[in-house]
């Protein structure tokens, strides 16, 4: 097995395109995508930072929904990923990492009773890189506080 990155960074969460040519990958909060047989690598995102996660999801998702990811291809593998973006509108708290030998602290994003909950856009980004098309679903709605 060969490695096609070699970065200080990790990589995370990478997928392969359905027709196999290229892999998507998180880097840090953003998100990429690198053609295989050129090595050539393509920045898809370049806004995100502790608190804008572009294809990331936060504690909630896979911890009350059992969601792992939050990007995916388009079954053409022809430009684009489904990329969610989650912002969280809360404040951090520290939390203990306890998945090595040494513990670590680490912020979390958690909603107080009362929070607003993140903000999340869905849009579409070609893997050739370029501006994202956000998808319009109407105003936010916010099923806790409505009526």
């Amino acid at each position: 097995m060969e490695a096609v990155t070699a970065t200080a960074e990790a990589e995370r969460d990478p997928k392969l395109s359905p027709d196999g040519r290229l892999v998507a990958f998180r880097r840090g909060e953003d998100l990429y995508c690198l053609d295989i047989a050129s090595r050539q690598e393509t920045r898809l995102t370049g806004d995100g930072s502790p608190t804008l996660l572009n294809g990331q999801l936060d504690w909630v998702y896979p911890e009350e929904l059992d969601l792992s990811t939050a990007y995916w291809w388009s079954p053409d593998s022809s430009a684009s990923l489904l990329a969610v973006r989650y912002q969280p509108q809360s404040r951090s708290f520290r939390t203990s990492i306890l998945l090595s030998d040494r513990a670590r602290l680490e912020p979390e994003y958690y909603p107080k009773a009362g929070d607003p909950n993140a903000d999340v856009r869905v849009g579409v980004v070609a893997a050739a890189g370029g501006p994202t098309r956000w998808m319009d679903f109407g105003e936010p709605v916010d099923s806790c506080r409505s009526g």
